[in-house]
């Protein structure tokens, strides 16, 4: 039996808002064994002090169970981050954690508008099974009624929603142009 491993990272009230994330800021640590959390927590609440100024009781941190076999990882705007009505894929294989911080990032799509994205000639996606991972963007963005920023997986023929956080390039004012502009395409006839 494979030993049960662990995600330490941060999730501070203060790290993520509507005008303001510091994804991939802080540090991160995969594959922890359980003899090694207190020294990987005290590594994320040192990571943040220093970042932050924060003192560690006013910092907080999540412990997931690590999830292993990743196939893609990944982060999906369920619109472009650029103010765009169209949603965005980001990935690369395996953990998607180099997608966080820039690195190793495999851009696939600028999709197409929300729930309308399957009528765009521009589709590019090589993802299996997209159309699932679009439908929890829509569901989230509805969810949380503005753009989300969703970090996700692939594994064994399923998707996984690791977090998702409003994207902070978007302004209220941007929001209601792009849900204007949703429901002007919404009464046009579809177009293949």
């Amino acid at each position: 039996p494979s030993v049960l491993r662990f995600v330490v990272r941060s999730a501070a009230k203060n790290e993520d808002g509507k005008t303001h994330a510091h994804a991939g800021e802080f540090s991160t640590y995969l594959h922890v064994l359980p003899s090694e959390l207190e020294i990987y927590i005290a590594q994320v609440l040192t990571d943040a002090q220093e970042k932050q100024g924060v003192s560690p009781s006013a910092f907080s941190l999540i412990i997931q169970e690590c999830i292993e076999e990743i196939e893609y990882g990944g982060v999906l705007f369920t619109r472009s981050p650029r103010g765009g009505c169209e949603m965005v894929v980001e990935y690369n294989r395996g953990e998607g954690v180099g997608v966080v911080h820039g690195s190793h990032v495999v851009r696939e799509s600028w999709y197409g508008a929300g729930e309308y994205a399957t009528h765009t000639p521009r589709v590019r996606v090589r993802l299996p099974q997209f159309r699932t991972l679009q439908a929890y963007g829509s569901a989230l963005e509805r969810l949380y009624a503005f753009p989300q920023d969703i970090e996700w997986i692939y594994r064994k023929g399923k998707y996984a929603i690791l977090q998702t956080r409003p994207i902070t390039s978007i302004t209220d004012g941007n929001w209601q142009g792009i849900q204007l502009g949703d429901a002007v395409r919404a009464k046009e006839p579809t177009r293949y």
